[in-house]
């Protein structure tokens, strides 16, 4: 009789336990996800900056600068 890791679901179940060797798109695809962090990052500052100077209402360029964060990211992970 088997039984824990001597049976086919232990066995699965110790395959995805195991860390797995990160490979060249993994690590694309992170570099990528950074990058586009970043970029939205300085676009939500930049969008907020330029509102809130020429409207004065920090409070709605803020709103409006998230919006901007959301819809970037909308955009981004179609």
């Amino acid at each position: 009789m088997h039984t824990g890791t001597q049976t086919i679901f232990g066995s699965i179940s110790e395959r995805l336990t195991e860390r797995r060797e990160e490979t060249s798109f993994d690590k694309g695809v992170r570099t990528f996800t950074w990058l586009m962090i970043r970029f939205m990052v300085v676009m939500v500052c930049a969008v907020f900056f330029i509102v809130g100077m020429t409207k004065g209402d920090w409070l709605q360029a803020l709103l409006f600068g998230l919006s901007i964060a959301v819809g970037l990211t909308r955009r981004c992970c179609r």
